[in-house]
């Protein structure tokens, strides 16, 4: 249930990509540090729901307008 969020990628489109993860397999998992790995309290927030509305196309354009940089484009907020 944790959610994926791609915070940089070397393709415009890739920025600011979501995704729910499944059951892991017992074993140690890395993240790159260009993902933002984060869990939502789902008694408030739905994390299939949160993915269905960070993949339309209002928050994929949303994304892509303030993504920044040279060849890796990143969102960086604060």
């Amino acid at each position: 249930g944790d959610v994926l969020f791609a915070r940089s990628s070397v393709k415009l489109e890739g920025t600011g990509q979501v995704a729910i993860v499944g059951k892991l397999p017992n074993k140690k998992t890395c993240f790159s540090g260009f993902i933002i790995r984060f869990r939502l309290n789902t008694e408030k927030i739905y994390p299939y729901f949160l993915n269905y509305l960070l993949r339309s196309n209002p928050y994929r354009e949303f994304f892509i307008s303030i993504a920044t940089g040279t060849s890796i484009n990143g969102l960086f907020m604060c």
